[in-house]
């Protein structure tokens, strides 16, 4: 496993300097959106995320594609960079971030020596672009993403999963069974390739983007 004494120190200073850091910017944790990024100044939540992205990475390895591009939307404190960074077989993984949460995880990301590659703004907003991007992955990361979940619209999915298809061949959904509706449920397998447990209810749903051109 990863998750040796080094890591554990450096889990326990990321933590921690992500608690300083929330108590000096009060006002940047104030919205709905940003309230649930201070759950990391807990350092068992940074270890349960860099241990499940660690189950990720060795899935995304072994049997998505070892060797492809890889775009993580909504990078966030880095968990997956980070896994990638101490791993053996690396990935090639870029980073894109929300505009409006980038700051919310700059402690973290400083601890973890994670760079955020792209800005992006909402990806609900008619306007929605990845600034400055103009490589075309073969993944696009959708890890926890609420914008799809979060919605009893199947229409909203293939609008969201639409607005990725200048950038990436597949999308990759990475959630838990248990956060589906039964009317997305059906919707999210009919338009999956493929879906591979990455434990437990957690799996990853690839879905070609060329069907939402």
């Amino acid at each position: 496993m990863l998750v040796n004494e080094r890591i554990e120190k450096e889990i326990e200073k990321a933590s921690e300097e992500h608690l300083y850091y929330v108590m000096a910017n009060k006002a940047l944790f104030g919205s709905p959106d940003n309230f649930s990024t201070v759950q990391y100044m807990n350092s068992k939540n940074i270890r349960n995320q860099v241990k499940f992205n660690e189950l990720l990475h060795a899935k995304l390895v072994q049997l998505v594609d070892k060797n492809g591009i890889y775009l993580d939307f909504g990078v966030g404190p880095g968990f997956l960079e980070y896994v990638n960074n101490n791993s053996k077989q690396k990935l090639h993984l870029t980073t894109v971030e929300w505009e409006p949460q980038v700051d919310c995880f700059s402690s973290i990301r400083k601890s973890f020596d994670v760079d955020v590659n792209y800005l992006a703004n909402n990806i609900l907003e008619d306007d929605f672009e990845i600034r400055n991007c103009e490589t075309f992955y073969d993944y696009v990361i959708l890890q926890r993403f609420f914008p799809i979940y979060k919605t009893v619209d199947k229409k909203r999915i293939s609008d969201v999963l639409k607005k990725f298809t200048p950038y990436g061949k597949y999308a990759l959904v990475v959630e838990a069974d248990v956060n589906w509706s039964k009317s997305q449920w059906d919707y999210i397998l009919s338009i999956t390739e493929k879906r591979t447990k990455v434990f437990g209810k957690w799996n990853i749903f690839k879905i070609n983007l060329e069907q939402f051109k």
